[in-house]
């Protein structure tokens, strides 16, 4: 048996069938934050990513440690409400409390980012995404 992932607002639990593994943001094992608001494993990659109050984070396994995101050499530290992967393992990110809109964040780092522009019926409805799904 694989291991279970399970996010809660106050950290990440990993199950192996017998215990349970806690990692909360102490400082010294790079998770950003503790309210996780989503999982998602990247089975092309092996990757584990976490969305939270403070941005993405990765997993790296072999450290049992987190490394957050960035952006264009930033850390990509804004609350990220849900966020999925597409066929070109490009991540897309969604922001719900920060009025963030969406970003889409390719392999080198680059962003495409997309709000609510008041005055552009093109634009989003609402920078404040709730959900989103990839439809292939």
């Amino acid at each position: 048996m694989g291991f279970i992932w399970v996010a809660t607002a106050d950290g990440l639990n990993r199950y192996d069938g017998i215990q349970f593994i806690k990692y909360r943001n102490n400082g010294q094992n790079g998770l950003t934050d503790n309210n996780i608001a989503q999982i998602k494993y990247n089975n092309k990659n092996g990757e584990l990513l976490l969305a939270t109050d403070q941005g993405i984070n990765k997993y790296i396994p072999k450290l049992e440690k987190f490394e957050p995101y960035y952006k264009e050499n930033k850390s990509l530290n804004e609350v990220v409400n849900c966020f999925t992967i597409d066929p070109h393992e490009n991540l897309i990110i969604a922001m719900l409390r920060s009025n963030e809109g969406l970003h889409i964040l390719n392999k080198e780092g680059m962003i495409q980012s997309f709000k609510h522009e008041p005055n552009n019926n093109e634009s989003l409805s609402s920078s404040e995404i709730s959900s989103l799904v990839m439809q292939n």
